[in-house]
């Protein structure tokens, strides 16, 4: 989904994009979102309008320190969510090591609905769901019918697969546990389990928004504003800057195109800020990335 050029030779994200899909009986509108920290805004206006997210973790590098930062902007907004721990294919990936982590760093209770298989090579070959999908959890997490249904049979296989699979999603929504898949999504190795995921322990909210504009200069947020929204809108909370750049023009003329160019940036970006600095003379604009 990458498609500016800076992002294409640089191999990473950073201007969200979004796209849409259909699976199974569902149509999916997915965000991608950069995973830098100098672009972390663009993670806090993505988070506005989601109803869950998916948690990519670098199977080798386990939880980084801005999958700390997002985890808390979703924490914030009170997003569920799941966690994909993905490039199990690569020397030096540690699935055990990685959901250890979740726990201890990110102060949740991982629900680990997979455990990966090996081939005789010791190289990664494939998932395997995990019996029953408990993970581990103890009952007082898990709904009142499925504590009943055990205490009934004694025997956790034969509760059935239904209500567990409701269970976790009541508590995936709550934000009580947070389901943990594993995948190599370059090998296309269980990315479909995972977008099963999503559809079947996620909210999944659905509007028909209709984002056109007739006017050749309506922003994006001229747009949007013009949209009924499912929920309820929510402000952004805006970083400080993190960098400032003079801007200057060679000629007299092509001040009044600066002056367009900047009109549009700002209605667009509402973390870039422009101030003119009295001493020099100068016109400086802040922004996040």
């Amino acid at each position: 989904m990458d498609y500016l050029p800076a992002e294409r030779n640089r191999g990473i994200t950073i201007q969200s994009a979004a796209i849409t899909f259909p699976w199974r009986d569902y149509q999916m509108n997915l965000i991608d979102t950069p995973g830098h920290a100098d672009f972390t805004f663009e993670v806090e206006r993505s988070l506005r309008v989601l109803d869950g997210a998916v948690v990519i973790l670098d199977a080798v590098a386990g939880v980084e320190a801005q999958t700390e930062k997002v985890w808390k902007q979703a924490d914030r907004r009170s997003l569920p969510r799941i966690i994909f721990v993905n490039k199990m294919d690569r020397t030096g990936a540690n699935f055990g090591k990685t959901v250890v982590e979740v726990a201890a760093t990110l102060q949740c209770r991982p629900l680990v609905l997979q455990i990966p298989i090996f081939a005789s090579d010791d190289r990664f070959h494939r998932c395997l769901a995990c019996s029953r999908g408990f993970g581990g959890i103890s009952f007082p997490n898990w709904t009142r019918d499925v504590v009943n249904a055990y205490l009934d049979t004694e025997d956790a296989a034969k509760i059935p697969a239904a209500l567990i699979k409701s269970s976790i999603r009541k508590a995936c929504l709550k934000g009580s546990v947070i389901p943990v898949l594993l995948g190599a999504s370059f090998r296309n190795i269980a990315v479909q389990p995972l977008l099963d995921a999503v559809t079947n322990l996620s909210s999944i909210t659905t509007g028909c928004l209709d984002y056109s504009c007739s006017s050749e200069r309506s922003a994006t947020r001229d747009c949007c504003s013009k949209i009924q929204l499912p929920w309820p809108s929510r402000s952004i909370d805006i970083p400080p800057p993190v960098f400032t750049v003079t801007l200057e023009t060679s000629t007299p003329t092509e001040l009044k195109a600066l002056d367009v160019a900047l009109d549009n940036l700002l209605r667009e970006d509402p973390s870039l800020r422009l101030s003119y600095d009295e001493e020099s003379g100068q016109t400086l604009l802040s922004g996040n990335g």
